[in-house]
């Protein structure tokens, strides 16, 4: 068991058809790993049952705790709220559809409490997925290299772990957050990027990404770099 401590951000958006699973493996595995652990469950606004799954979990279940946007923020302000709440000292963010091994999280944990400020996550090439979701993420990572000096293979890959002290200096800037992983990159000392394991659930999970949302992130990597 792990003795230092993990925050855990979970950024959820109608996502009730995958929480009871996630919930449920991701608290067990957590409370046996690591001797102290809390688990941000930051809900953006859904509209299907999620916020009264959460809710629920919540009451039962100490270690975790609950933020719930009265709007909706997107993704990216809704992991970084749920990281500036986090008390300890490893912050890691994870999708509500859990797609990678459980193993990877600690993995990911460990590295960034040895030395690595800021250690993300890099999907398999041959992870089965919707053919736009996989172009996409292929066309951003492109997109991604062109325009930042930084030499990572996988820009799309939500799941990463960070240093407290990268997320209190970004918390201190009072600007909206854009692109959490790109301002983390900029801030971190060193980085590094692994490849994790897809999870049971990785090929038929359901996501709340939209062709809307990834061309969004295509103009905020652009207009990141140019303004």
């Amino acid at each position: 068991m792990e003795l230092f401590g993990l925050s855990v951000i979970m950024p959820v958006f109608n996502n009730a058809r995958v929480l009871p699973k996630t919930l449920s493996a991701l608290t067990h595995y957590l409370s046996r790993e690591f001797a102290n652990y809390e688990l941000i469950l930051v809900d953006d606004d859904s509209t299907d049952e999620s916020p009264k799954i959460l809710i629920a979990a919540a009451s039962d279940n100490p270690n975790i705790r609950l933020l719930m946007h009265k709007h909706n923020q997107g993704q990216q302000q809704t992991i970084a709220d749920g990281a500036f709440l986090a008390r300890e000292e490893i912050i890691l963010a994870v999708d509500a559809d859990l797609p990678c091994a459980l193993a990877d999280l600690k993995e990911m944990a460990i590295m960034t409490r040895k030395g690595y400020e800021f250690v993300m996550g890099k999907r398999p090439k041959n992870l089965r997925r919707s053919w736009w979701r996989g172009v996409g993420s292929r066309i951003a990572t492109m997109t991604f290299r062109q325009l930042y000096p930084f030499k990572i293979s996988d820009f799309g890959c939500g799941i990463a772990a960070a240093h407290r002290r990268l997320i209190e200096e970004r918390r201190s800037d009072a600007k909206p957050v854009r692109l959490l992983k790109l301002e983390l990159l900029r801030l971190a000392n060193t980085y590094i990027e692994i490849e994790i394991h897809p999870s049971e659930n990785s090929s038929t999970a359901s996501t709340s990404y939209s062709f809307a949302k990834l061309l969004t992130l295509f103009l905020a990597l652009f207009f990141s770099r140019f303004r």
